[in-house]
């Protein structure tokens, strides 16, 4: 299933990777003495090369873009949750434009709405999930939901008509859960894993399925409208699941489309598997530590980056495939 790759050299531990517009968003940390700091950079899909880029003093788990315009939100390990616009005078710039404080622990995952501009959330190790208005001129959070008793490892938007309303978020508890901004309990459903869930994703070709990729290699995949038992279970890994990804659908394509799912792990491998089909898994040993980020930019392209300093943009095979 894995064609072509190329590998793209990074200063530092890759941590994060979002792509949009083909400009691939990265941040990666560096140690220096005593303390984390990190690195924004901004990339040319084609070229390959940095546009853009901005240190942080501290480190930075997660990086999403914003739209409209280029916007880019990060996660840092001192609870702030930052905003930042491409400058238009200096291109080569990330501007700070917002740095939120309201996380009390390192903020662990931030994600943008599709469907309405400028709403984020941030999920922390303070076991909380905010969500923000950056377009708004309040330096507080929207909503604050509480009710996981471990860490919140990963959050993402809906992917069906209720994007801005609905979301997800996954634990170190051992467990996933679904929320509604609408409704008073907030929590909608949750499923109890035996391990804890570090990563979380939706699937934006149905709407309904979530991906979540767990402490102990496997990958599970849910719907989200009961999240009762995993529709099927994958050991794609040997070590953690560090994120799991939906491909699109492909261009000018079908809702009926069954697309892929893409995970990485601590063993530095990058798994690409077609949902429903566990007969067609391909694993890639890309990465020489361990594998963090993973972002699609079409659905034949992908890029997945680890500690090795390393990102690998992929080229797939034979993607499209119809159900029915």
């Amino acid at each position: 299933m894995v064609g072509s790759k190329e590998s793209i050299k990074v200063a530092g531990r890759v941590e994060s990777v979002d792509i949009s517009d083909d400009m691939i968003l990265v941040a990666t940390s560096n140690l220096g003495g005593n303390t984390w700091d990190s690195s924004l950079q901004v990339l040319d899909f084609s070229t390959k090369e940095v546009v853009a880029s901005v240190k942080q003093q501290s480190g930075c788990a997660d990086v999403c873009w914003v739209k409209p315009g280029r916007r880019v939100v990060s996660a840092g390990d001192n609870g702030d949750v930052k905003v930042y616009k491409m400058d238009e005078e200096a291109p080569a710039r990330l501007v700070e434009v917002a740095n939120l404080e309201e996380h009390d622990d390192i903020v662990s995952s931030v994600a943008a709405s599709r469907s309405r501009d400028g709403l984020v959330l941030s999920g922390g190790y303070d076991r909380s999930v905010n969500v923000w208005d950056i377009d708004s001129d309040r330096d507080t959070s929207l909503d604050t939901f509480t009710g996981h008793s471990g860490y919140v490892t990963g959050v993402e938007w809906s992917a069906g008509q209720d994007d801005s309303q609905v979301f997800a978020s996954s634990s170190t508890d051992c467990s996933v859960r679904v929320w509604d901004r609408r409704q008073p309990q907030g929590c909608l459903a949750c499923h109890w894993f035996g391990v804890p869930a570090l990563s979380i994703s939706w699937d934006h070709c149905s709407g309904e399925l979530l991906a979540v990729g767990c402490e102990d290699g496997t990958v599970a995949v849910l719907d989200r409208r009961t999240l009762s038992s995993p529709l099927f279970t994958e050991q794609s890994h040997t070590g953690r699941v560090n994120q799991t990804a939906f491909g699109p659908a492909p261009s000018g394509g079908d809702s009926e489309v069954s697309g892929l799912l893409a995970s990485v792990g601590d063993d530095g491998v990058l798994a690409v598997q077609r949902l429903g089909d566990n007969s067609n898994h391909s694993r890639s040993a890309l990465h020489t530590d361990y594998a963090q980020a993973l972002s699609w930019r079409d659905e034949n392209n992908l890029v997945s980056g680890g500690w090795d300093a390393a990102l690998w943009a992929v080229e797939l095979e034979q993607t499209r495939v119809y159900s029915g």
